[in-house]
C-alpha cells in the first residue's frame, strides 16, 4: 500500500536526525538488534503468505478450468458413442461429397478431443506442482511462525531486564515502562493490524505496519503515552499527521489527523486527547527509532 511507503519514508527523516542523540544512544544494542529480527521475520512472513494467497488462487483457477475440460470431454464422449450407433446403410446412400465432409469433421473431432485430454494430463501436473508448492510454503510459514515465538520470548527477556535496571531507565516517562498499558488512540477497534493483511473486497494480501482504523470525522484522538507533539504538517495520501517524540527512542504516528489546541513541542500526557480525525481513514504506528513495532503487544485491552 502506498500510504506504507510514505510514512516510512517520513518517519525516517525524523527518526534519523534525532538518533544520534544521546538519549538513542543509550538503547540496549540487543534490544534493537531483536527488534529488527522480528520485524524482518514478520515481513518475511507476509511476503509468504502473500505468495500462499496468490498460490491458492491459481489453484482454485487451474481447478476450475480442469473441471470445465473434464465436463467437455464427457459430453464429447456421450456424443461419440452416440454416433458409433447410427446405422452405416443410410451413411453409404449419401453423396460422396456428404460423406466426405462428414468424416473430415469427425477427424477434426478426433484431433480436438486429444489435444484435450492432452491439456488434462498437463493441467493434472500443473495442479500436483501448485499443490506442493504450497505446501512447501505452509511448512515455511510454521518455521517462520517458530522462529517469531522464539524471538518474542527473547524480547520480553531483555525487556525485563532493561525495566529493573535503574541504570537503563531513569525517567518515569520512558515508553518501555508503559508496555500493556498504552492507550489506544481510539475507541474503536482496528480494521487492519499489524502485519500481514487481507482485504477481501479485492481479494488480495498487503503488509501493514501499525494499526488502520475506520472513524467517523472529528473523532477524539488520544495520545498512546506521554511524549512531545516533534512534527505536524500533511504528507500524500493521509494528509495531516502527527508524530510524538515519547522517552527511549520510540516514536508514535497519527494520520489523517488534526491538532487541537495543541502545537509542535507542546508536551502531551497518556490518554490525552490532542488532535481529532479529518475524515473516516486514521493511521497509527509506533517504533523505536526507525523500527517499526506491534502495536497491539503495547497497548492495553480495549
Amino acid at each position: 500500500m502506498r500510504h506504507t511507503q510514505i510514512i516510512i519514508f517520513l518517519l525516517s527523516i525524523y527518526i534519523n536526525a534525532i538518533s544520534l542523540s544521546a538519549l538513542a544512544l543509550q538503547d540496549d544494542p540487543k534490544l534493537l538488534k531483536t527488534e529488527k529480527e522480528i520485524f524482518a521475520v514478520y515481513e518475511a512472513m507476509s511476503l509468504i503468505n502473500q505468495s500462499i494467497h496468490k498460490s491458492q488462487i491459481d489453484l482454485e483457477n487451474i481447478l476450475l478450468l480442469t473441471r470445465q475440460k473434464k465436463l467437455l470431454l464427457q459430453n464429447r464422449v456421450i456424443a461419440r458413442q452416440k454416433i458409433s450407433q447410427i446405422p452405416l446403410a443410410p451413411l453409404f446412400e449419401e453423396k460422396i461429397s456428404d460423406f466426405h465432409f462428414r468424416m473430415k469433421i469427425l477427424e477434426r473431432l478426433n484431433q480436438s478431443d486429444l489435444a484435450l485430454m492432452n491439456e488434462l494430463f498437463l493441467s493434472k501436473s500443473e495442479t500436483q506442482y501448485l499443490i506442493d508448492n504450497l505446501n512447501k510454503q505452509k511448512k515455511t510459514l510454521e518455521t517462520k511462525l517458530t522462529d517469531l515465538k522464539s524471538l518474542e520470548q527473547q524480547l520480553v527477556a531483555i525487556e525485563n531486564i532493561i525495566t529493573n535496571s535503574k541504570t537503563n531507565i531513569n525517567d518515569k516517562n520512558h515508553l518501555l515502562l508503559f508496555k500493556g498499558a498504552l492507550e489506544p488512540p481510539v475507541n474503536t477497534k482496528p480494521i487492519y493490524s499489524f502485519g500481514n493483511q487481507q482485504n477481501h473486497q479485492f481479494n488480495f494480501n498487503f503488509s501493514v505496519k501499525g494499526l488502520v482504523y475506520q472513524t467517523s470525522k472529528s473523532t477524539a484522538v488520544k495520545a498512546a503515552g506521554p511524549g512531545t507533539i516533534i512534527f505536524s504538517d500533511a504528507i500524500p495520501y493521509w494528509g495531516q499527521s502527527v508524530i510524538i517524540s515519547h522517552v527511549g527512542g520510540y516514536f508514535t504516528l497519527y494520520s489523517g489527523v488534526h491538532l487541537s489546541q495543541f502545537k509542535v513541542n507542546d508536551q502531551v500526557k497518556i490518554g490525552e486527547v490532542f488532535a481529532k480525525t479529518n475524515a473516516t481513514d486514521f493511521y497509527f504506528e509506533l517504533r523505536h527509532q526507525d523500527i517499526p513495532l506491534k502495536p497491539n503487544l503495547w497497548m492495553k485491552i480495549q
